[in-house]
């Protein structure tokens, strides 16, 4: 399938154009800061690090969806704690976003920020992850930024950008990022990202100009296009179906069998006896695993039970996996809820390429019922 905006379901066009238009810009501003060695760190009470990319970059949004979509909602990673913590942060912040947003005070990058703290999904919702892998960021690693968006409690479009990944291996490069775009029924793509001093052009471009408010405040396309069609390409899992020869993504840091339950541990060896031994692993982190598996470079991956899912963790790699042909569900065989809010609310995912997923969920059965067997 070719890729072009015109192609799109209408009814996603919109957003589309909005997504593709703004993330560029998102990730331009994450590299400006990092570049300029401007990183203030807070450290939040999961004891996680958010920075000054963290905060613009959710700002920066917050404000597009706001003039984009006035009635949409948006769903971030970030709070407005911060700003106890460090009541400089938004001044900080509001100098980086006066270019794009003329006038914009402190007090206004709170209040955005607020917006973003929403709990729930909404008719029309954004979910938000402005800098993930944080300490990646920090340490000059690669990272992403993360965004999906709700329609009635549905997700409809991803788009995950990396804005300082230059090249995947068998994809075309670029001098300024990448990015993964998913819409729902229409697949997965991969496009190399070029920015000029209008932000958007060169390999990959979305012409602004081109882009209208309508009555209702949202923006619509209006002859939208992209250049150099031959550089977005369509991603597909891959087509290896037995377990024993996939290519198993493994999360940095291994499985931390030292904080499971002994359930979850029987569990999870039953799956890691159907395939390769460890030492044949990938490992990577969270989104890199998603990417990876989405794109046939690895074949299946499995986020254990006991740790939290985070919708801005998983929404969009859940999605992006599933519109390349892969399956995703949690432990057990049920749908990942993406609907409960900030937190899904399943133990545990399993998401593979498909073909060989009822062998890996048979193998957490056959474990499953071997561990209460042995407890009576």
């Amino acid at each position: 399938m070719t890729f072009c905006l015109q192609s799109i379901p209408s009814s996603l066009q919109a957003e589309a154009s909005f997504a593709l238009s703004t993330m560029p810009s998102l990730a331009r501003l994450a590299e400006d800061i990092r570049r300029a060695g401007a990183i203030r760190q807070i450290q939040k009470s999961d004891h996680s690090i958010v920075t000054t990319a963290d905060i613009a970059v959710d700002a920066d949004f917050i404000g597009r969806v706001e003039r984009a979509f006035p009635s949409d909602t948006v769903l971030s990673e970030e709070s407005a704690d911060c700003f106890d913590k460090d009541p400089q942060m938004a001044g900080v912040v509001a100098q980086f976003l006066q270019i794009n947003h003329h006038g914009l005070t402190p007090s206004d990058v709170v209040s955005r920020v607020k917006k973003g703290e929403t709990e729930t999904l909404s008719n029309r919702t954004w979910v938000l992850d402005p800098i993930d892998k944080t300490h990646a960021f920090i340490s000059g690693g690669i990272y992403a930024i993360n965004l999906s968006f709700f329609n009635k409690g549905e997700i409809e479009l991803a788009l995950i950008a990396y804005p300082n990944l230059k090249q995947i291996p068998g994809y075309p490069p670029s001098n300024a990022g990448v990015m993964i775009l998913a819409i729902k029924d229409y697949g997965a793509y991969y496009l190399p990202i070029d920015f000029n001093d209008d932000l958007m052009s060169g390999n990959f471009k979305v012409d602004r100009a081109r882009v209208h408010t309508s009555q209702n405040g949202g923006i619509q396309p209006r002859h939208s296009q992209v250049s150099n069609l031959s550089l977005a390409q369509r991603i597909k899992v891959s087509a290896v179906t037995d377990p024993r020869q996939a290519r198993f993504l493994s999360p940095k840091g291994l499985f931390e069998w030292d904080k499971m339950s002994a359930y979850d541990i029987a569990l999870l060896k039953g799956l890691c006896q159907t395939l390769p031994p460890e030492e044949q692993h990938l490992f990577m982190g969270l989104l890199d695993r998603y990417r990876s598996l989405g794109m046939g470079i690895g074949d299946a991956l499995v986020s254990p039970s006991h740790w939290t899912l985070p919708l801005w963790d998983h929404a969009a790699g859940v999605f992006m996996v599933q519109e390349a042909g892969g399956r995703v569900t949690d432990m057990f065989g049920d749908p990942v809820d993406l609907k409960a809010g900030r937190m899904i609310p399943q133990k545990g995912i399993l998401a593979s390429n498909g073909v060989m997923h009822d062998k890996l969920l048979n193998a957490i059965a056959s474990a499953k019922k071997k561990y209460l067997e042995e407890q009576g």
